[in-house]
């Protein structure tokens, strides 16, 4: 059984809303939430406030949706991620995929680089 599908948040951009736990039960429906909002064409909002647990599962669909959409020119905003979180992104060397920087510990929301380089 998996979680309930994370509502969208309202505004003029579209987004996703974390749960406290993102294991991995819940990745799948992460990665659906995600590309129905990104099927809209904007940028894309995650509201991360709430997490206190993240497993590798759900931060490689994030991280895929913040390489698609910089792809077409798009962001994926991380919107006031939790210190757990953060701690874990940065841990996982994931920091600059998700566009984690000192002010992220402000509260500010969080831009994933438009950069389209994979290294490769």
């Amino acid at each position: 059984m998996t979680a309930a599908t994370p509502p969208s948040l309202t505004g003029p951009i579209g987004g996703v809303v974390c749960p406290a736990v993102l294991d991995h039960a819940y990745a799948p429906d992460l990665r659906d939430a995600l590309l129905r909002v990104m099927a809209d064409g904007g940028d894309v909002e995650v509201l991360a406030d709430a997490v206190t647990q993240a497993d590798t599962a759900n931060l490689q669909v994030l991280c895929a949706a913040a390489v698609d959409l910089g792809r077409s020119g798009r962001t994926l905003r991380l919107v006031t991620p939790s210190a757990a979180l953060i701690r874990i992104i940065e841990r996982l060397g994931l920091a600059a995929v998700l566009g984690v920087t000192p002010a992220a510990r402000t509260g500010a929301a969080l831009e994933a680089p438009l950069s389209t380089n994979t290294g490769k």
